[in-house]
């Protein structure tokens, strides 16, 4: 477990933040040298912004020749062009395009015949300026972060905003971020390959400090609504995190602890829910009740909130459909109640029957997610193993004809043999199989197992390559640590295909991509979507 889930869950009390669990504490993995392993694509021919051919432009008897001096310049060379040879003779262009000729250009000359933005010896073509912003798994935006573009290094103002000029039409962008948690320090890389886009918004999974208040929570006339094998579930929700608490005693809770990221002081929604199940499937729903609270990071004073937890009449009806399986390991189906407020409450975890059909409230202001998934433990979790989960969200009592299919993991293709290990440097190719069916965007994780004398957490690389090297971030600023071990893994988040697709204004992470990888959903996200993570390989970087 990662070094940063410090507080308790149990079959009693299962809270939840936005906290990236390791595989084992025992985790060999990647690590690198003190110069910065530095992203190298691996493709054939010059590299976008490598020196390109001359151009020169066509010959003609009254054609037009149009960029006839630069205009395969887009990899970054400059170029000689020549204009028609039946054109009026013209003066050399520079620029871009090779100056703004139309009658003649270059060398050029003839009396017939057009010829258009011709010119010699024009500078490399410069792209737009790229307008972007930075935000965290909740949306939230992230300040002070550093961000790169082909050398120029920025930094995001306070609402998450950078601004980089003069970058070509395709571009790489990487970034740090470095933030303190009620524990350790966290520091993050990340590299989004492949970018056109102009205003890209690009989403890390933290940045902001993590927080904890103590809240009692006092239900109200519960003693005479839970009865028998009924139990009481309590949700917390806000705009920076949710917590979960379950098999509740009438008694509620005395000092539990709630988390969230960003400020000192948040504001979330309590809800309270009574309900009954039969082997993990609900049979019924008994009393609901919410309300707002005050929560102070900052202080050792309990908020406090009562919830009137008294029978109550909540109208319920079915959702039904079919699964269709990856042909992986364990299956396991789970529903959720998913409030306005962020709050996640676990109606149903059972072991994934194809045809399913789950006893849902109707509740206000909440909506009902499915999830079907194949994971590598009896749970369906991914700590350990290949991890796959589709899920259709918004759903109400009702709705029947529901249709899932399980997505495929990645595969790693790159294994390193144990006299090796010590021999991971930035030479070393990583490479990996896609699932079937992926749209062609990929997460690939390097990250430290349960060390906490690394100064780096990990590295996250958003691209549609499956063959590459370690990436150089933020101008060589950024390195794992040499000698250290890492693993790595390769995520997929929905149906995105490009890199351009996955960094629009709402961000790319999926819901089931948050805390325990993809054991239930977390944060703001609504929409039906897919999360898959592939098995680990260890690694551990040069030492020097």
């Amino acid at each position: 477990m990662d070094r940063k889930l410090k507080f308790a869950a149990s079959s009693k009390l299962h809270t939840r933040s936005l906290t990236r669990l390791a595989p084992f504490a025992t985790l060999l993995a990647l690590a690198a040298c003190s110069s910065v392993l530095g992203i190298e694509d691996l493709h054939e021919g010059p590299a976008p912004g490598g020196a390109g051919d001359d151009a020169a432009g066509d010959n003609g008897t009254g054609g037009s020749v149009v960029n006839g001096g630069g205009a395969a310049m887009t990899a970054g060379s400059s170029g000689n062009g020549q204009g028609g040879t039946t054109g009026n003779a013209g003066n050399s262009g520079s620029g871009a395009n090779g100056g703004s000729m139309t009658t003649g250009g270059g060398s050029g000359n003839g009396t017939g015949g057009a010829v258009a933005d011709a010119g010699a010896g024009g500078e490399a073509p410069q792209g737009s300026s790229v307008h972007g912003h930075v935000i965290d798994y909740w949306g939230r935006k992230l300040g002070n972060v550093p961000v790169e573009i082909d050398g120029t290094l920025v930094t995001t103002d306070e609402l998450g905003a950078f601004v980089i000029d003069d970058v070509a039409p395709e571009y790489d962008v990487s970034l740090t971020v470095e933030f303190p948690d009620n524990y350790d320090g966290e520091h993050f890389g990340w590299v989004f390959q492949g970018l056109t886009r102009r205003d890209p918004t690009l989403q890390v999974y933290a940045g902001l400090e993590l927080h904890s208040g103590n809240l009692d929570i006092i239900p109200s006339n519960a003693s005479a609504t839970l009865t028998g094998t009924r139990t009481m579930t309590i949700a917390m929700g806000g705009p920076d995190g949710s917590d979960e608490f379950t098999d509740a005693s009438a008694g509620g809770y005395d000092g539990i602890s709630v988390y969230w990221r960003g400020l000192g002081t948040a504001s979330e929604t309590a809800h309270g829910l009574i309900w009954q199940a039969t082997a993990g499937v609900p049979t019924g729903y008994y009393a609901y009740d919410k309300q707002l609270v005050a929560l102070d990071g900052l202080s050792t004073n309990h908020s406090m909130v009562t919830l009137d937890m008294s029978a109550k009449t909540i109208a319920s009806g079915n959702i039904a459909g079919t699964v269709t399986a990856n042909g992986g390991k364990t299956r396991a189906n789970g529903v959720f109640l998913q409030f306005t407020s962020n709050a996640i409450m676990t109606l149903a975890q059972d072991n994934g029957p194809a045809t399913f059909s789950y006893l849902v409230p109707t509740i206000a202001n909440s909506s009902v997610i499915f999830s079907a998934s194949e994971g590598s433990s009896d749970e369906g979790d991914a700590y350990y193993g290949a991890y796959a989960v589709a899920h259709k969200d918004t759903l109400a009592a009702g709705v029947s004809g529901i249709s899932v299919s399980i997505p495929k993991p990645a595969t790693l293709l790159t294994e390193m043999p144990a006299s090796s290990k010590d021999k991971v440097d930035s030479n070393t190719v990583f490479s990996f199989q896609g699932g079937a069916g992926s749209a062609g965007l990929y997460v690939v994780a390097f990250r430290q197992p349960d060390n906490s004398a690394l100064r780096t957490d990990g590295l996250f690389v958003v691209t549609t390559k499956k063959s590459f090297k370690m990436p150089k971030v933020v101008n060589d600023g950024f390195a794992l640590d040499p000698g250290a071990s890492y693993y790595w893994r390769v995520e997929t988040h929905g149906s995105f295909a490009t890199t351009d697709a996955a960094t629009s204004a709402t961000g790319y992470l999926d819901e089931f991509s948050g805390d325990f990888y993809g054991l239930v959903p977390v944060g703001p996200r609504r929409g039906d979507g897919s999360f898959t993570i592939s098995d680990y390989s260890d690694l551990i970087t040069m030492a020097h």
